[in-house]
């Protein structure tokens, strides 16, 4: 027994002494190395070196250079995507930020341009705005005007006031156009009313005129009456009639005659520029509403101006009753 012992003892220092100690390793894939199932050919383990996994150091051209980044690892090196590139059927590919919103551009002002493994935010020429990532034509339609103010195209889009606005350094202000006497409303009949870049005309209700753009009650004071007219204030407002002397046709009023009147007894009728008017006849005097005979008069002739007295006998000037 001694003897055999011996023999192995011997046989596993020739071993140790002679071979190499050699590591088996599985390659696993091209692009993610890792070394495992280390075997030590030899009878001693202590006199192996552990098995190392490669690093990213030792094959710098291991991973894509154009889409991948190398990356060591406790079990070897990995190629990973690099930024704004990503992971598709073991391709690294790149993303396309516009397209996927993933930019930081100002889309109310740039557009955005795909670029390998990035992008690019570009601005648009004067006279274009960005629509759906395209720098297009400019017009009123890309164009948000302020409060009060409409688009117009003139030599391109343009913000100006509104038809009924002015312009001021706080923006577009309501023109008065009552205040300004802009407005066409009739001032004799209407009232003009200030209305937001506009104004209305209206009608003053019954009994009323329109004073210095208010409705006030109508008197004789406005009333402007036609010839031969002269205007009385009654319970239903100012009213125009015919001056005495005169009667209303359609044609307006007209002076009367003595065919359009009768006088009273002893009187007769003669036809003045102011109508009608009664007087006593020859030989009579007026005396309490009435025409009276006179004693002294009846041969005395006077003139169609004038009358006799009859106390004197004499003529005198006559005056209107």
């Amino acid at each position: 027994m001694l003897f055999v012992g011996v023999i192995a003892v011997v046989l596993m220092s020739q071993v140790s002494a002679t071979t190499n100690c050699e590591q088996f390793c599985k390659h696993l894939s091209s692009h993610h190395l890792r070394y495992e199932n280390c075997l030590w050919d030899c009878g001693v383990v202590d006199d192996c070196k552990k098995c190392e996994a490669p690093r990213c150091e030792d094959k710098p051209d291991v991973c894509n250079a154009a889409t991948e980044k190398c990356r060591d690892t406790d079990n070897g090196r990995v190629c990973d995507c690099k930024d704004g590139f990503e992971k598709k059927d073991g391709q690294c590919v790149d993303i396309d930020e516009c397209a996927t919103k993933q930019d930081t551009c100002d889309r109310s002002k740039q557009i955005c341009e795909n670029l390998p493994g990035s992008f690019k935010c570009t601005y648009c020429p004067d006279g274009k705005v960005p629509v759906n990532n395209e720098c297009i034509v400019k017009t009123c339609d890309h164009v948000q005007c302020k409060d009060n103010e409409v688009c117009v195209n003139i030599g391109g889009p343009k913000c100006q006031c509104a038809a009924g606005y002015y312009s001021t350094e706080n923006g577009c202000k309501d023109i008065d156009e009552c205040a300004t006497k802009q407005d066409n409303c009739d001032r004799s009949k209407q009232i003009c009313e200030n209305l937001p870049g506009s104004f209305k005309c209206t009608y003053c209700p019954a009994g009323k005129v329109p004073v210095n753009n208010e409705c006030i009650v109508k008197t004789c004071h406005h009333v402007k009456c036609g010839e031969h007219q002269e205007c009385k204030e009654t319970i239903n407002g100012p009213k125009c009639e015919c001056v005495n002397g005169h009667y209303y046709t359609v044609n307006g009023c007209k002076v009367k005659t003595c065919a359009h009147h009768t006088c009273k007894d002893n009187q007769v009728c003669k036809n003045t520029d102011y109508g009608p008017k009664c007087e006593c006849q020859q030989g009579y005097y007026y005396h309490e509403n009435a025409c009276k005979a006179s004693t002294k008069c009846p041969h005395v002739k006077c003139r169609y101006n004038e009358y006799c007295y009859k106390k004197t006998g004499k003529c005198y000037r006559k005056y209107r009753h």
